[in-house]
């Protein structure tokens, strides 16, 4: 395990993850922090997101199988898209009820979770054509038949 095996992808969601975590607890309405705001559902939404992100880097670390990688980058990276984009209606029409305004951290947490499925994407995308697992030895060319 090697926290070097982690590349911009990977770095970049749970950064996101990471940085949306601590926005969370900030003042996003004017009137208490965005776990307070948001509606259990919400909070519980963002939660699956930022645990997909760090599924994605700890396959990523650990070396497993490709297979997981990518299951993870997949699944992260559609619940990240779908969260992202509820969050955006969230975060928008909670700013028109009762005169409250949207601060600071509810816009730096809706970049927060942008990064999340857009590090998955990026880590999708990412072959690792340098990594030990993905060398190949192409078999032995097979003898021509005699005819």
């Amino acid at each position: 395990m090697s926290l070097r095996r982690l590349r911009l992808g990977e770095t970049l969601g749970l950064l996101g993850a990471a940085a949306l975590l601590v926005t969370l607890f900030f003042d996003w309405f004017g009137a208490g922090s965005g776990w307070s705001h948001l509606g259990w559902l919400m909070d519980l939404s963002l939660v699956v997101a930022m645990i997909g992100a760090g599924w994605i880097a700890w396959v990523t670390v650990r070396g497993a199988a490709p297979v997981w990688a990518l299951g993870a980058c997949v699944v992260t990276g559609v619940v990240g898209a779908i969260v992202f984009l509820v969050l955006l209606v969230r975060v928008i029409t909670l700013a028109d009820d009762d005169g409250m305004s949207a601060g600071v951290a509810a816009y730096l947490g809706l970049v927060f979770m942008a990064l999340i499925p857009v590090g998955a994407w990026m880590a999708m995308r990412d072959e690792r054509l340098t990594a030990p697992e993905s060398a190949f030895t192409p078999p032995p060319a097979r003898p021509v038949p005699d005819g």
